[in-house]
């Protein structure tokens, strides 16, 4: 298997030794399925590494072999999971990091019209997967509500209406619709002061940002960049945005600071990176912090991280399990209907 973090040059040699072998050797049985899998291999490799145009490159050569309905159940069939379906998602985002927006947003379209409608809707775990890294780019480039209707029609409602199954994914429902939801308050100019303090009550809770050890930093970035939002709004008008800043600046450091080589991440850490410095310029005008009572926070929250790190200790994983336990959708319980629901609804 492939290390994670590659941070020995050897070893960064040896590894991609290995993934031009398992690629060739797929070749040679000249057999479309375990071609398509190599290839995925082969990208999703260097995104790891940061080479984006590299992968990009493997990407494109996959596309002219890959066929869904050919290809997918074989692949699942041999590896557990197709990895090739998942590379087109990915892809969106290596666009956008190389700079091509207009090939993220035609990426965008082969995902969400061509490859999604294909998937069973009640296997939330893999629609979200599949979704993610779409909807982020989305909500970048001024798409938000197109995001969040991705989001609802493809995860949430299915969820509750198809009565889904999910392991992990259902707990970044809430983040996530909060985010579109206060984005789009914002790009559209229509404050809705309830809705705010709904989202205010639920990010400062420490238990909501309870995540599975795989999605715990996309769930940080999310709810970072929800105060970040919120924080602005809140100085804007006046009010007081000192616990929502300083929440901000604690998940998000969780992100940004991380110490790990793999780079597959990288457009979420430089979303969770500009909604941080966000919040730290946030903080200087509302507060009049000098840029030195910054960066002594912003390094003392370093400095713990990586103690707590070095403690080689982690309770999260059985804290996210307890948390699982007998949840429900308080609203659904009420109404029984989804179009009843508030327009956040997903897991409380």
């Amino acid at each position: 298997a492939i290390q994670r973090n590659l941070i020995n040059a050897s070893l960064l040699a040896k590894n991609e030794e290995l993934v031009d072998r398992f690629v060739n050797e797929a070749k040679e049985r000249n057999d479309d399925i375990h071609i398509s899998r190599a290839l995925a291999m082969k990208a999703s490799f260097f995104s790891r590494l940061g080479r984006f145009e590299e992968a990009i490159a493997v990407q494109k050569e996959l596309e002219k072999i890959y066929d869904f309905e050919s290809h997918s159940h074989g692949i699942r069939q041999e590896y557990g999971k197709d990895h090739a379906v998942q590379s087109y998602a990915d892809s969106v985002q290596w666009y956008m990091l190389t700079g091509d927006q207009p090939a993220a947003e035609k990426q965008i379209k082969v995902v969400v019209s061509k490859l999604l409608p294909q998937f069973d809707l009640r296997d939330v775990d893999l629609v979200m997967e599949l979704i993610f890294p779409v909807l982020l780019v989305l909500k970048s480039i001024g798409q938000a509500r197109h995001a969040e209707t991705i989001l609802f029609n493809n995860a949430i409602n299915p969820y509750h209406d198809l009565g889904g199954s999910s392991s992990c994914w259902i707990k970044l429902f809430n983040p996530i619709a909060y985010l579109f939801e206060i984005i789009k308050m914002i790009e559209e100019g229509e404050r809705d002061d309830q809705m705010l303090s709904e989202i205010e009550d639920w990010i400062i809770d420490p238990e909501r940002s309870i995540f599975s050890t795989e999605l715990q930093y996309k769930g940080y970035a999310l709810i970072g960049e929800i105060c970040s939002h919120l924080a602005q709004i809140k100085v804007e008008n006046g009010e007081d945005a000192e616990k929502v800043i300083e929440r901000g600046r604690m998940v998000l450091a969780r992100v940004v600071y991380a110490s790990d080589d793999d780079q597959s991440d990288a457009y979420m850490v430089q979303m969770a990176s500009a909604a941080l410095d966000h919040i730290a310029a946030l903080e200087d005008n509302s507060e009049g912090e000098s840029s030195e009572s910054w960066h002594e926070k912003e390094l003392e929250t370093k400095i713990d991280l990586l103690e707590k790190k070095a403690a080689n200790g982690n309770s999260e994983d059985t804290a996210f399990k307890s948390s699982m336990d007998d949840e429900r959708c308080v609203q659904h319980q009420k109404t029984g209907k989804r179009n009843k629901c508030s327009p956040t609804c997903a897991i409380q």
